[in-house]
């Protein structure tokens, strides 16, 4: 019977509603259960983790996607502080200075897990909103993507010392070569020029 809706009563509402002269969506309780609903069902959805801590870093909101990585269900978060699950010092910095942090590379090295995470600052609840979102896979796989192209690299480097090992033979064989053939043909060339000389 808040009155919201512009009848005096919810039963008036109802019959209003029966009747076709009423909505059942101009009901405030009923738009904010279905608000509530609808953010319970993203929280449960998403497949990045959803922490909400107040300003004793109690937490206040622990998704689906969280109670996998953190390995705690839902229950056991709500009653539990932030710095008993992971380290808290991102939520802590936000909260001391009062101003939201976006894209914060963070890892937490006992899950074996890296995150980039956005903290939101809520002024008006005094809470911070934790989006966090693990690159543990996307990193494994740069890592193994920079290895592989280092692998390649090096195999370049490798073929390109032999071939200009291989030139420098091939051309210090051809220089002897050259050599020696200059030498041949100016001997043949001055046994010529005596033997004209002779004849004369």
């Amino acid at each position: 019977n808040c009155g919201a809706c512009g009848f005096h009563t919810c039963r008036e509402k109802a019959i209003a509603v029966y009747q076709g002269k009423s909505q059942i969506q101009m009901c405030l309780p009923y738009m904010y259960e279905n608000a509530r609903h609808l953010s319970d069902v993203i929280l449960s959805v998403t497949p990045s983790l959803v922490i909400i801590v107040d300003e004793q870093l109690r937490i206040r909101e622990f998704n689906n996607a969280a109670e996998v990585k953190f390995n705690i269900s839902r229950e056991e978060a709500l009653k539990s502080y932030l710095y008993e699950i992971i380290d808290s010092e991102s939520f802590q910095e936000v909260l001391q200075e009062k101003r939201s942090k976006i894209n914060l590379r963070v890892d937490y090295k006992s899950y074996k897990m890296k995150t980039i995470q956005n903290l939101i600052y809520v002024r008006e609840q005094g809470v911070v909103i934790g989006i966090i979102r693990d690159i543990t896979d996307e990193e494994k796989q740069n890592a193994k993507r920079y290895r592989l192209k280092m692998e390649a690299v090096n195999s370049a480097q490798k073929v390109i010392d032999k071939q200009m090992m291989v030139a420098q033979e091939i051309a210090g064989l051809l220089g002897e070569t050259t050599a020696e053939t200059k030498m041949t043909l100016t001997r043949l060339r001055d046994r010529l020029m005596e033997d004209g000389e002779e004849s004369k």
